[in-house]
């Protein structure tokens, strides 16, 4: 028998509080309850000052049962930015 891992590439960050986001949280959270070993990779965006940011998904989703986590540093700008420059995100 062999221990199953998922890995879970978020299609955009989850540092700010938004309803997809909670979703993406929240599933992962189900996983770890239910005995299974998983890891969130996200990516970090540059955000508007105006964003509120949180460095810890676990405080700023209240997750219970804690999984790994990983944020991968970019350069992209937040998909609700005002500038010009903007990426799409995306899993690979």
């Amino acid at each position: 028998m062999f221990d199953t891992r998922i890995i879970y590439f978020t299609p955009t960050d989850v540092m700010i509080p938004r309803v997809d986001r909670k979703c993406i949280v929240m599933a992962c959270e189900g996983i770890k309850k239910s005995g299974g070993n998983i890891k969130l990779i996200s990516l970090n965006t540059i955000m508007k000052k105006s964003e509120i940011k949180n460095t810890n998904i676990m405080d700023l989703y209240a997750v219970n049962d804690k999984f790994e986590y990983e944020v991968i540093k970019t350069f992209f700008l937040d998909q609700n930015s005002t500038s010009k420059l903007n990426a799409y995100l995306f899993t690979v």
